[in-house]
Parts: structure tokens; C-alpha cells; sequence
């Protein structure tokens, strides 16, 4: 589970900015209780929503997760003075263009021990990574795995057991190489990044692709057969004509094929009578029926292992109905036992209900006049009323995060034409 996340210096992220997943302490825990996830003495939240203008900043946060991600799970194989992956400062402030990256997270890992993990880099080697954790439910006090900065030898916390003598490239996490060697004290935080965390950029061609792969895979193996019904069911219930999902598998074929042979079981009428069922190919469907099918067999996944999805742009073709079907299930205990997250970002403002999320679960990103990216929730803001529609308020600008429109400003010439 994902407790919060800090960036600085990435992107259009200049100062530090938490991306904060703990519910807010002035908001009463029994207000949409089932959104809540209790954890020792606070509360996680279930879900998050991500507003804000065109180029506001947004994806840059989920940008920095992912490239946090990247340096965990493959900066092992980096070679001596490969590029860091992921440095990209923010370079509308000349002072901070040289400046290292810094990455925070904190999160808690399968064996429901809570980790901080701390990486600072930049183009050419890694400044600073560290790793704590509490040790058990009663402590207080975080207890340091390991520390290491720049031309210093790594630092070893009481807790720490296990191989000490790390040969690492400048350029090489500590925790990269554990991820790959047998350094069991460390395995439940690489596991977060490799098995826990899913993150979905925009939608492009090779993402589809990639997804509706992982959804053949689902409605093929008979071990997967609950997932398959429950992909099933999320379909159907988004598009009443489909009566069934199944792939005609060709043993021949490579898996990366496997989403070609998708196969879509329609209902056929005759004088609004249900007379029988055809079969129609995966290309004969609408974009949204695609997006959801690929979408809605990585939710179901999350669900049943209780990991933390992250998509930007969720809602992209798809009507805002199913893109609320899709959230609830992450808020109703019977279809999310297992505590899983789902944060995403949308520009969908009839989203923004009170009956949907709790104030602190909205989230605004918004950019300021020098360029750089600030991240708040409407849990911040004092004196929203109990009545006024939040959409109608988020629309007028009282939360930050939307576009400075100037329609008046728009001049548009044209060639003239000769009448004849």
C-alpha cells in the first residue's frame, strides 16, 4: 500500500511536493469509513483522483513514481557510465538544472512492515539512497537498513542482516542489486516495485497491446478462471449486449498474438427478441470496449493481490458511468478485501461528488506563474460548502488546477476569398 510520495527537482516539480495517501487528521475516520484503510494507529485511503489544467503537472508525478520504479528494478544491470534513466530536472530555474533528483516513498510491503526509501541522482550517478523501516507494530521510531551517500561506504543499521559487500556502479541502487542477490531483509521492499505497484501511463498503442496480452493470458489459463469470470462480469455490466469473452487460441502462435484472437460473444435479436449469439473480433469493437477490457483485467488482478494501480487518464474513452462502476469497486469491501489502491488522474469534473470520494481523495495540481508544479486536496481548502456543487466550484477556479482560459484573446485570420 502506497502511504505517500515526494519528488523535487523532476520534471515541472521544482521544491518538494508530497503526494500525500494518509486520510486527513481534521477529517472524521467514520465519514465514508469503507473508503479507509486502517492501518496501526492511521488511515490509508482506498483511492485518489488527480485534477488539474493541460500541462499543470500532473503526469509528472506519476512520472516520477514510474522512474522510481525503473532505477529499482533495472538499475542493476546499468552499465559503467550509462545515462541515468529518468533525470530530466526542472529546467526553467537555471540554479536547479544542475541539482540532483530526489525520490521519496513510503509504503508497506507484503510482510506489512512500513519502509521509507529515499534515492537522489542525477545524470551520472546516484547521490544518495536509503532505506528504513519499523521494525513492529508498537515502534515509534523508524530503524535504518542502510545509508549511503556519494564516495561514502554504505552504512548498515542494527537491523540489518545479511551480504554487506555490494559492488555497485556509481549509477546502481543498493536495492537493485538485492532485488537479484540473496539478501532476504530487503526482498519484501524490492517486491513493492516489482510485484505491488502498477503504473499505467497514457494511453498509447503499445500500452493497449501490452494490456489486452496480460488479458489473454487471463481468459486462457485455467488457473485464472476467476479472474476470467470476473473480467466477464465488468464488461457486461459496462455494455448489456456482450454475453461473452473468450480466446481461440491457436497453438502455433507466440503469446504476443494471443490478443489477436480475442473473441467477443454478442447477442443477436430478432423483433427485440434474444434469438441466439454471434462472434465479433476484438478489431470490431469500440476504443472504450478495448480500454476496458485491458483496464478492467489489471483492476481485478489488484483486487485480488491488494496491490496499488495507478493509471493517468483512466477515463479516456470511457463513458464517466463505467469509470464510476470501475472506482466503486475499489471502495465496497466485498469486491476490494484485500485493501488494494487505485489513483488516477481525469479531466472528468462530474467526478468530483461528494458521494464518490471524501475531500481528501481530491486531489489538484496546479502550475504556477515561474512554471513549476504544486500538488494540494480539497480537504485543504477551508469553507467548502456543504451545498454548492464541487464541480460548480472546482469550474470557477476556487481550487486551483484548471486552465486560465482567454478566449478573448484568440485571433484567427483567414485567407479572403473572391465571391463569384
Amino acid at each position: 500500500m502506497l502511504i505517500s510520495f515526494a519528488a523535487t527537482n523532476y520534471r515541472s516539480i521544482c521544491e518538494r511536493q508530497v503526494f500525500n495517501f494518509r486520510a486527513a487528521t481534521h477529517i472524521d475516520h467514520t465519514e465514508m469509513i469503507e473508503h479507509l484503510i486502517p492501518f496501526k494507529k492511521e488511515h490509508l485511503l482506498k483511492s485518489g483522483i488527480v485534477y488539474g489544467a493541460n500541462a499543470a503537472g500532473k503526469s509528472n508525478f506519476f512520472k516520477a513514481l514510474g522512474t522510481l520504479q525503473l532505477l529499482v528494478l533495472h538499475s542493476n544491470t546499468y552499465q559503467l557510465e550509462q545515462p541515468i534513466a529518468g533525470y530530466n530536472p526542472f529546467k526553467l530555474d537555471k540554479q536547479h538544472g544542475a541539482l540532483p533528483t530526489f525520490l521519496e516513498i513510503e509504503f508497506i510491503a507484503k510482510d506489512q512492515k512500513k519502509y521509507v526509501y529515499e534515492v537522489g541522482f542525477n545524470q551520472k550517478q546516484i547521490v544518495s539512497e536509503s532505506l528504513f523501516f519499523y521494525a513492529n507494530d508498537k515502534s515509534l521510531r523508524k530503524s535504518l537498513l542502510y545509508m549511503r551517500e556519494k564516495n561514502q561506504a554504505t552504512v548498515f543499521g542494527d537491523a540489518y542482516r545479511g551480504k554487506r559487500d555490494f559492488f555497485l556502479n556509481e549509477n546502481q541502487l543498493l536495492l537493485s542489486k538485492a532485488g537479484v542477490e540473496l539478501v532476504p531483509i530487503l526482498h519484501p521492499a524490492f517486491r513493492f516495485f516489482r510485484q505491488n505497484l502498477i503504473l499505467i501511463p497514457v494511453k498509447d498503442d503499445s500500452l493497449e497491446a501490452a494490456l489486452l496480452n496480460t488479458t489473454a493470458e487471463l481468459l486462457i489459463h485455467k488457473s485464472f478462471n476467476e479472474h476470467k469470470q470476473n473480467i466477464i462480469s465488468i464488461i457486461k455490466a459496462a455494455d448489456i449486449g456482450i454475453a461473452n469473452i473468450f480466446v481461440q487460441r491457436n497453438e502455433l502462435e507466440s503469446t504476443a498474438t494471443h490478443r489477436k484472437n480475442i473473441k467477443f460473444e454478442h447477442y443477436v435479436f430478432e423483433a427485440d427478441k434474444m434469438v441466439g449469439t454471434t462472434v465479433l473480433e476484438l478489431s470490431e469493437q469500440s476504443e472504450g470496449t478495448r480500454k476496458l477490457l485491458g483496464i478492467a483485467s489489471i483492476l481485478v488482478a489488484a483486487l485480488l493481490k491488494g496491490e496499488t494501480v495507478i493509471i493517468d487518464e483512466l477515463d479516456t474513452h470511457l463513458h464517466p458511468l463505467v469509470t464510476r462502476m470501475l472506482i466503486k469497486l475499489f471502495h465496497q469491501t466485498d469486491t476490494n478485501p484485500n485493501n488494494a489502491q487505485l489513483i488516477f488522474s481525469t479531466q472528468d469534473v462530474s467526478l468530483i461528488d461528494k458521494d464518490l470520494f471524501r475531500r481528501d481523495q481530491i486531489y489538484f495540481v496546479d502550475k504556477q506563474l515561474q512554471g513549476h508544479s504544486t500538488i494540494g486536496r480539497l480537504s485543504d481548502f477551508k469553507g467548502v460548502s456543504k451545498v454548492v456543487p464541487l464541480t460548480k466550484w472546482y469550474l470557477l477556479g476556487l481550487f486551483s488546477g484548471v486552465p486560465a482560459v482567454n478566449d478573448a484573446g484568440i485571433t484567427l485570420t483567414f485567407p479572403k476569398t473572391v465571391n463569384g
